[in-house]
């Protein structure tokens, strides 16, 4: 009797590893594809002001977004505050993803000002491209922490057409 119960914890357990997995390659594949629609939308706003080249790389790309809507300095602290929470990883890695309560505090800090500063660069991107709807877009974006944020910037990438009545 008591194998049976050591057997279902053990399956439990592995389906909830299982469950885990399939988050973190959710989560990878939409790193991946926010990655990519940033560095398209840089690249088509960018209009001479910022190299091409400079939207696809990694944490330069929220300088050049900051750049380009005038909010240079949210852009490089952003760009920062991602680098930090990199070097918070990779800290947590090499010391065998133990718990630091420290270095977890600085990651939701770095996180969620990084989260911050990206939402403000991103609204003024909105209230250029759509001043109607810009808060409605912000709001969205705050309320699907920030998911459909890259997805609203790259609908967004084209100035918007001049009525002509």
């Amino acid at each position: 009797m008591a194998g049976f119960g050591i057997v279902t914890l053990m399956s439990v357990l592995t389906v909830l590893f299982l469950c885990l997995l399939a988050l973190l390659e959710v989560l990878l594949l939409f790193a991946l594809a926010r990655y990519i629609l940033q560095a398209f939308t840089i690249r088509s706003m960018g209009g001479g002001r910022v190299h091409p080249a400079g939207a696809w790389i990694p944490f330069y790309q929220s300088y050049c977004l900051g750049r380009l809507t005038g909010h240079q300095v949210l852009g490089a602290l952003s760009g920062c505050f991602s680098l930090g929470s990199l070097g918070i990883l990779v800290c947590f890695y090499s010391r065998g993803w133990t718990f630091q309560p420290y270095l977890f505090a600085a990651l939701l800090l770095l996180q969620t000002l990084t989260f911050l500063f990206n939402t403000l660069i991103a609204h003024a991107v909105f209230i250029d491209r759509w001043p109607q709807y810009g808060w409605l877009l912000t709001t969205f974006c705050v309320l699907s922490l920030g998911l459909l944020r890259p997805i609203f910037l790259f609908a967004l990438r084209k100035p918007p057409i001049a009525k002509v009545f």
